[in-house]
């Protein structure tokens, strides 16, 4: 235990002896495994009835953690006076016991918990193995087995149910909405949620854009849908929700920036996330991220998806997607047409005809020749 605790400790004691009063007790701080258990799951602890403590998984299968800086649950944090030393400590996960263990002011204990979604079912429990509903009051319509859903949950199943028996089904009915924060005042809410440099340098950016007119706001809508995942070989299920992002260009651009910052709340880490399709950049573990798009067409929309390991009813995460807008090129000036000058026929002057005085050479050279050998034979 920290030294520093054990001084406080030891003062608040004294005091309490000096004045003769009974002070309350110090918190005791649990985590450990719970088994069965998926992100969304709330656990609380219980003294005689009364609620002295709660926490909801962030991971399957665990609660908490042993780090210093780790979430924890801590029990009778607020001196409830049902916390003495020695009580016993009943922890409920979705309306069943999973474990118990007696109270230790102080203490920093690990301790491991079971649960069981089909327990929980049948004693009506309002909570599922990720944090959801399976009362009988839900509309569950089963996925088909072929469907391209299935692919994309498929990477968000718990560890180990990848080759048990599934059933699939829809939650109710799927909600869309429109984001109307995709401006300067969102980027300035949203940086509220960012931590790192990187991440807020890109909303920055984005935001002067979207200030000085030099980058366009893209249009964006976000469908929330739910999901029942059975194990039909355990009996357990789980919850998982999908986002789908639309984006929309209003104009020919460029160079999108589509940065989707999803509150701790939802998320503690991209490690409760699980993408299909593109993946994007992490900008911020926990989390912060971002696709790029080369170019969109005027009217035309990119679906961009995630997949958070538990039930949501609403959808809590900011959404900002801007870039640079096509500017066509201007068109070329039409030139007038050249007037063209009328071109006479113009008569080639005549090849001078030498063939007949070739020919007329011809014949001289045989006469000359034919007098001259005549003349020879007479002299003999």
């Amino acid at each position: 235990m920290n030294k520093a605790i054990i001084l406080i400790m030891v003062f608040f004691s004294l005091i309490g002896i000096a004045y003769g009063e009974s002070l309350p007790a110090f918190p005791e701080a649990y985590f450990g495994t719970i088994t069965g258990a998926s992100a969304g799951l709330t656990i609380t602890a219980n003294i005689g009835g009364t609620t002295v403590g709660s926490i909801t998984t962030t991971h399957d299968g665990v609660y908490g953690g042993a780090g210093a800086s780790d979430e924890k649950l801590f029990v009778c944090a607020a001196g409830e006076s049902v916390c003495t030393s020695g009580a016993t400590i009943t922890f409920i996960a979705s309306g069943t016991d999973s474990g118990s263990s007696a109270f230790t002011p102080g203490g920093i204990t690990q301790l491991n918990l079971s649960y069981s979604a089909a327990a929980a079912a049948a004693a009506g429990s309002t909570g599922g193995a990720g944090g959801g509903s399976a009362a009988t009051t839900e509309t569950l319509t089963e996925i088909a087995s072929d469907s391209y859903i299935i692919n994309r949950l498929e990477k968000s199943l718990p560890e180990g149910w990848e080759d048990d028996n599934l059933k699939y089904s829809r939650v109710g009915d799927a909600s869309t909405e429109t984001f109307g924060k995709n401006t300067p005042a969102g980027i300035e809410e949203a940086i509220e949620h960012v931590t790192s440099t990187k991440a807020i340098s890109v909303l920055q950016e984005l935001k002067a854009g979207f200030e000085s007119g030099e980058k366009a706001k893209a249009g964006v809508t976000r469908t929330l849908t739910v999901y029942n995942i059975e194990n039909l070989d355990t009996g357990d299920y789980v919850y998982r929700t999908q986002i789908t992002l639309v984006v929309t260009a209003p104009k020919d651009m460029k160079k999108i920036k589509v940065v989707e910052i999803i509150p701790k709340t939802v998320a503690k880490s991209t490690d409760d996330l699980a993408f299909t399709g593109e993946t994007p950049e992490v900008l911020q573990k926990d989390p912060v991220v971002q696709w790029t798009i080369d170019s969109l067409k005027k009217g035309k929309s990119l679906d961009l998806s995630y997949t958070v390991k538990k039930k949501l009813s609403s959808i809590k995460s900011y959404t900002i997607a801007g870039g640079e807008e096509v500017v066509a090129a201007p068109p070329e000036e039409a030139k007038p047409p050249e007037e063209e000058e009328d071109k006479e026929d113009i008569v080639p002057p005549p090849k001078p005809k030498y063939g007949w005085l070739v020919a007329a050479a011809i014949v001289l050279i045989g006469l000359v020749g034919y007098f001259a050998y005549t003349k020879k034979k007479e002299r003999k």
